[in-house]
């Protein structure tokens, strides 16, 4: 009989025991519960208190919204991590396809900058009297592609010394259009090194050649580099029609083996271009010299910086005055100068300095 009552005891202590557990429990549930409701309402109430947002906002919303924090990380980072060369359009402010070359005074900017897709030219114009861009101010010859925007306005960004694009190759002189369009260098295969231009690309500046984005001559890219700030505006059309100060030309340079790794217009240090258009400058300065004075009291002077010229300076009368200077012979000592006066009252200097290299 005492063994069954401490039977039942035991089982009454144990449903006391597990009764009270899930009181616990329960009562720990019940307070997690709590907080979890109050932080949601706490989270509720930040939300409204936020200026409402339309849950049908456009696309192009986001796209502004994105482009605000592109901005403000490029001001942080600054050119380290520069985006590809494959194209996205957006940040798009106004899908206008107007030609007309008169433009309202929509920008406090200097410059307005109309990029001829069909023709390939970036024409930069300047405020006339009224404050309108009127003025065409430069033209530049350029390549499109076949992402870059057929129509539009859209706003200068952000800018980047060197920056690189799609393909595992690099620009010069980048300055953003929108989003993935870009100004730029024809692109090099190496990053900060002027001498590895692919020189093919080079040659197809006035064609259609890019991805999307602007290709330009070096003295181009690196002129909007320097002199268009951001907030300029960018206006992409298509016309047959150059537009006013026509089509510039550009060089093609892959038949020149000594030099076309180098754009030509790049006056960084070491271009061979420079210094290969001083050597034909140079020999373009051997020519012959002939003066023919008929009349007295004349006074000729021929000077020649390099050498292998044939001067002649002939007087009929006298009283005259005749200097002949050469004073560079860079191949052989084979100047030959010639002065003649009939009448023996002349005074005649012949100098000639010479450098055998």
């Amino acid at each position: 009989m005492s063994s069954g009552k401490r039977a039942k005891n035991n089982f009454s202590k144990r449903n006391i025991f597990l009764l009270s557990l899930i009181v616990v429990f329960s009562i720990i549930f019940i307070i997690l519960l709590f907080q979890v409701i109050i932080m949601k309402k706490s989270e509720i109430l930040e939300i409204s208190s936020l200026p409402h947002i339309d849950s049908e906002f456009e696309i192009k919303d986001i796209q502004t919204i994105n482009d605000i924090i592109d901005e403000t990380v490029n001001d942080i980072v600054n050119e380290d991590q520069p985006p590809a060369e494959n194209i996205s359009m957006e940040n798009k402010t106004n899908s206008s396809s107007s030609t007309d070359n008169t433009h309202s005074n929509e920008s406090t900017a200097s410059y307005y900058i109309k990029i001829n897709n069909q023709a390939n030219v970036v024409t930069i114009y300047t405020k006339d009297s009224n404050g309108e861009y009127t003025v065409p101010y430069k033209a530049m010859i350029c390549s499109t592609g076949s992402a870059t925007p057929q129509s539009g306005k859209y706003t200068i960004k952000s800018k980047w010394r060197w920056l690189g694009l799609f393909g595992d190759v690099y620009g010069q002189y980048v300055t953003q259009i929108t989003g993935n369009i870009l100004f730029h260098s024809v692109p090099y295969t190496e990053k900060g090194n002027p001498a590895s231009l692919e020189y093919w690309e080079f040659d197809k500046l006035g064609t259609a050649a890019s991805m999307g984005c602007i290709r330009l001559q070096v003295k181009d890219t690196k002129w909007i580099y320097d002199n268009i700030p951001r907030g300029t505006i960018v206006e992409f059309y298509s016309s047959s029609d150059p537009g006013p100060l026509g089509k510039p030309s550009a060089p093609q340079i892959s038949s020149n083996e000594t030099c076309r790794n180098w754009d030509p217009t790049d006056t960084a240090d070491g271009n061979p271009w420079f210094s290969q258009n001083s050597e034909t400058s140079s020999k373009e300065n051997d020519i012959d010299n002939t003066i023919t004075n008929s009349a007295s009291d004349s006074t000729n002077t021929i000077t020649n910086s390099t050498g292998d010229s044939t001067n002649t300076v002939t007087n009929s009368t006298g009283g005259s005055t005749n200097t002949v200077t050469n004073s560079t012979n860079t191949e052989d000592s084979s100047l030959t100068n010639t002065v003649i006066n009939t009448i023996l009252q002349n005074t005649t200097s012949i100098i000639n300095s010479v450098t055998i290299e």
